[in-house]
């Protein structure tokens, strides 16, 4: 329901206020006082339309607007902005679209405004046009407006219908210009698979190669080790000699050891030479023996055990010095340095 109407600048009126009754408000006034310029206020809110004739008086600042119990929606153009308030709040630029608030606080349409130099409402309008004007109340026309959308869907979907099918055999042929990418996908594979086993094969090769090259280096060390165990056979032969002759000499250095702990050389010496000479002397005087009522029973065995020991003696000093010359004569270790 309207509640007011405020006109400001519009036409003949500078700043008009008007409250509206809850039924019927009729505005009375002589010609050219500005009655018609309210409808065509309202109009010019309602409508969405531009309008020719305005007066501002002296401003640019034109406004029409209407409460309701709903709110209030304002019409504004000035110099610097146009468009729309509603409920407050500003909509600018809205030349080819009207807030959607608008209708819904105003609640009104063009059908409701009847000028008095209008025709009479389909009375003065041909069949067409009532049943084109009788469509728009009803909204029949959504009927066409569908229908022509649909047609347009229908028409756009068979071109781009034709687009993708145009698309397919234009695909459908790349597609067959490209049937060799599978072969070759295959050899691919087939190839990669060669590369594979190469690398593997390159790197056995690769590993033979580094044991090859160890073989030849360990046979290198076989043959200067056995280059030196032949010049070290004699040696070793010597060193068997020489432990023998070693071993021998030590049995007789301890012979001779305990021998010499027993007797020294020059008793030995001199005791030898006694039995010699008394040997002599019994072979000669064998009355001076019986005279001398010697034991010769006891007496000989003891005189024969002490020249075989004295002789034994001797033989083992001959050997002890045949073996420190064959000890001199024993080379060195090529490797060490060491006598062998």
């Amino acid at each position: 329901m309207l509640q007011e109407l405020r006109l400001k600048n519009f036409q003949r009126h500078t700043d008009l206020r008007l409250s509206l009754s809850p039924g019927v408000t009729a505005i009375i006034g002589a010609s050219d006082t500005g009655k018609s310029a309210i409808v065509r206020a309202m109009r010019w809110l309602v409508e969405h339309k531009p309008i020719t004739g305005l007066q501002t008086h002296g401003t640019e600042d034109t406004r029409v607007g209407i409460k309701t119990a709903a709110g209030t929606v304002i019409r504004f153009k000035d110099k610097k902005e146009y468009g729309y308030s509603v409920n407050g709040k500003k909509f600018l630029a809205t030349a080819s679209v009207q807030p959607v608030g608008v209708k819904q606080i105003l609640g009104m349409e063009p059908i409701n405004f009847q000028g008095q130099h209008d025709p009479v409402f389909l009375l003065s309008l041909t069949p067409g046009q009532i049943a084109k004007e009788l469509n728009r109340i009803v909204n029949l026309g959504a009927i066409d407006v569908a229908i022509s959308d649909v047609n347009a869907r229908i028409s756009k979907a068979k071109v781009a219908a034709e687009v993708w099918e145009s698309n397919i055999k234009d695909n459908q042929k790349i597609v067959d210009a490209l049937a060799w990418v599978a072969d070759a996908d295959a050899n691919l594979m087939a190839l990669e698979t060669k590369v594979r086993e190469y690398e593997d094969t390159e790197a056995q090769a690769r590993k033979l190669h580094i044991w090859q090259e160890r073989a030849e280096i360990n046979r290198q060390k076989v043959g200067t080790t056995s280059e030196r165990l032949e010049a070290i056979v004699p040696l070793v032969e010597k060193y068997q000699e020489y432990a023998k002759a070693a071993l021998k000499a030590g049995t007789l250095r301890k012979i001779l050891s305990r021998s010499l702990d027993l007797v020294d050389r020059e008793t030995l010496h001199t005791l030898s030479k006694a039995v010699v000479e008394f040997r002599q002397q019994c072979q000669s005087r064998q009355k001076f023996l019986a005279a001398t009522q010697f034991d010769r029973d006891k007496l000989h065995p003891l005189l024969m055990r002490l020249q075989e020991l004295a002789l034994e003696i001797l033989a083992a000093e001959g050997q002890k010095l045949e073996l420190e010359d064959k000890i001199k004569e024993i080379p060195k270790c090529p490797t060490c340095g060491k006598a062998l």
